[in-house]
């Protein structure tokens, strides 16, 4: 955010403490999201494809940079796409209960074992809810069987010892449902500055 949008800001705020009024704070906050997504818009220049070009060659001519993918677990997949790159925006869209949540925890494990570091965004999820996925995933005992608690002695020890992994696992969970994609962008600057974190999931 630039300073003259800040000084902005600033400026709303203080309105708000001498005379509080919700319909002018929205005006006045939209007013703001207007002029710095403006001034983001004006940052960006166009690029001459030669530039592009000669990067995509440089890339796809050194076989080193295979390595900076981002693998499924899923090996047919994986064959076809080559893995996700970084910079990619993937978006998984499916019904309700087909399972989007069960695949992203897998990637997310997947790739956490790999030592890829991840940040797991959950909008309907508690972070502890979350956690019995992972732990279901890893241990390969069913949800229902942990939910209920239907344990076999070997369900113990399977779960202790997925509980063990998991706690080693470089992975960043965040449960609060009312952040917005602000809020999650900065949540990821920081977990990128402090845990070099190079994956996000988003499930929403």
């Amino acid at each position: 955010m630039s300073n003259s949008a800040i000084k902005q800001l600033e400026c709303v705020l203080q309105k708000q403490t001498e005379s509080y009024n919700p319909g002018r704070l929205m005006e006045d906050l939209m007013n703001l999201a207007n002029q710095v997504n403006s001034e983001l818009i004006a940052d960006t220049e166009p690029v001459p494809i030669g530039e592009v070009a000669a990067r995509s060659l440089e890339r796809i001519m050194n076989p080193s940079q295979l390595n900076n993918n981002f693998y499924s677990g899923f090996p047919e997949f994986d064959t076809l796409t080559g893995g996700f790159r970084k910079g990619e925006l993937v978006i998984i869209g499916a019904r309700p209960g087909t399972g989007k949540t069960k695949l992203l925890v897998h990637l997310c494990r997947f790739m956490a074992e790999r030592g890829t570091p991840s940040a797991y965004f959950n909008f309907d999820l508690t972070a502890d809810q979350l956690a019995c996925r992972f732990l279901s995933n890893i241990s390969k005992i069913s949800e229902h069987t942990i939910r209920k608690m239907l344990f076999l002695d070997s369900d113990k020890i399977a779960l202790n010892e997925a509980g063990e992994k998991l706690s080693k696992l470089p992975i960043f969970m965040d449960d609060s449902a009312s952040q917005n994609i602000f809020s999650i962008r900065e949540k990821c600057k920081k977990l990128v500055m402090d845990h070099k974190v190079q994956v996000v999931f988003v499930d929403y």
